[in-house]
């Protein structure tokens, strides 16, 4: 569609559709084939995926681990060897200044960009620090490989370690360990699991009822560094269990059309329609067909569609990959799990299968 063709008016406006009705009867998958064709999920074979995190210097590149010997290397090499240091703040006021007492800020000592302002008594944890905890984690979990990366333009630096993959009844599932410092003052240093199923990429943070988080002590003698490696690692068995359990229980789970349309029709709520907000009513039904057409349509599911896992995916995957929303979002992927903010709808889905 041409611009010049929307001007001259050769190009008409396309009728809207008619909402469907929330179900007040039995609804079959084949009634909503129909409706759900218009729209082809990106989330089909051939569409490029990257994993949801993004890995290394600038989030979404694809400097992945397996070019890297070490943290250490990656850091270098990824241009995040720079340190930060505390200056005093001042405030001015009729013609004086005078010095701010029990804050500072934290500033990047090779540019001077500042980072954030934190308590007098805070202790910066330097990104080489991170690497070489990283690298004592990579040594503990007999994994070869790591790299790094930054979000939040520099204020949150955070390492990537791939572990071992998860054997479930669909296929294997990747585990990650994902190893964050803030420079802001913001949050402390955490190691997170994460896990993507491979055939589709999709992270599935939410398929656990409470994320697996360990707070990391700022410790810098190698000995404490090898006992927190240790215990990250000892929750790594948790972390197996949990999701090879709910897998399990996903894919015992029928999940029928009236169910999903309800849910459809609960997270994206069609509203009333007025003069004045025809557009809302459009974009959310066009949402509510995203939805419907990568349950029903997207390649990855084929085994496992109409499953309370297949279910679960494909609200993950319309909320990371075939979503018009997705290119819109405020917060990259990594950045929504740096900030421990996953998706209502996904959550909502996890519910709705585990109940």
């Amino acid at each position: 569609m041409r611009l010049e063709d929307l001007a001259n008016g050769s190009i008409q406006e396309t009728p809207r559709p008619t909402p469907l009705p929330i179900p007040t009867q039995e609804l079959t998958t084949e009634s909503l084939v129909a409706s759900s064709t218009a729209i082809t999920p990106r989330g089909t074979t051939g569409y490029s995926r990257k994993l949801p995190w993004g890995t290394g210097r600038i989030l979404g590149a694809t400097q992945g681990a397996e070019q890297f010997n070490s943290a250490r290397q990656a850091m270098m090499a990824l241009g995040l060897d720079w340190e930060v240091e505390k200056t005093d703040l001042f405030t001015e006021f009729n013609g004086g200044r005078w010095k701010v007492d029990d804050f500072q800020a934290v500033r990047r000592s090779d540019n001077g960009n500042t980072l954030g302002i934190v308590k007098g008594q805070y202790a910066p944890w330097q990104n080489r620090r991170l690497a070489e905890f990283t690298d004592t984690l990579v040594s503990v979990s007999g994994t070869r490989t790591a790299t790094m990366g930054e979000a939040f333009g520099g204020r949150k630096v955070y390492s990537v370690v791939e572990l071992p993959d998860i054997d479930a009844p669909d296929g294997a599932i990747g585990t990650f360990i994902i190893v964050s410092n803030s420079h802001d003052g913001s949050s402390s240093v955490s190691a997170s699991f994460m896990i993507v199923r491979w055939s589709c990429t999709n992270g599935m943070v939410a398929l656990w009822e409470e994320p697996h988080t360990i707070k990391v002590r700022h410790t810098g003698t190698m000995e404490h560094r090898l006992q927190e490696a240790q215990r990250i690692m000892a929750a790594h068995v948790d972390v197996v269990e949990d999701t090879t359990y709910n897998v399990e229980r996903m894919l015992a789970v029928p999940v029928m059309a009236t169910q999903a349309e309800r849910f459809i029709n609960e997270i994206i709520p069609i509203p009333d329609e007025t003069k004045d907000n025809q557009r809302a009513v459009r974009n959310a039904m066009k949402r509510q067909q995203e939805i419907r057409s990568t349950w029903l349509n997207s390649e990855n599911l084929e085994d496992i569609r109409h499953t309370g896992y297949g279910f679960f995916n494909a609200v993950v995957e319309w909320n990371e990959w075939t979503g018009s929303h997705v290119n819109r979002r405020r917060l990259s992927p990594m950045e929504r799990l740096l900030n421990d903010s996953a998706s209502d709808a996904v959550a909502k889905a996890r519910e709705l299968v585990l109940a």
